[in-house]
């Protein structure tokens, strides 16, 4: 999340990881990370200005390996 560009200030949705699925909450630079009960796919909002798209996805495929 810190790495994302500035212009991205919110970011809100479910990460699904092998062993768990959480809720993201980021604003202002600060991320807050908590246990979700559903199995939810992964789903993520972003909000910005003038971001790049194809940047935020770039830098969240790597994420995944």
């Amino acid at each position: 999340m810190h790495s994302l560009p500035l212009e991205v200030f919110r970011v809100k949705g479910t990460v699904r990881f092998p062993d768990r699925t959480v809720m993201v909450n980021y604003v202002g630079g600060k991320d807050d990370w908590q246990d979700w009960d559903q199995t939810d796919k992964t789903r993520l909002a972003f909000v910005g200005w003038k971001v790049g798209a194809q940047e935020v996805v770039d830098k969240l495929q790597r994420c995944l390996g």
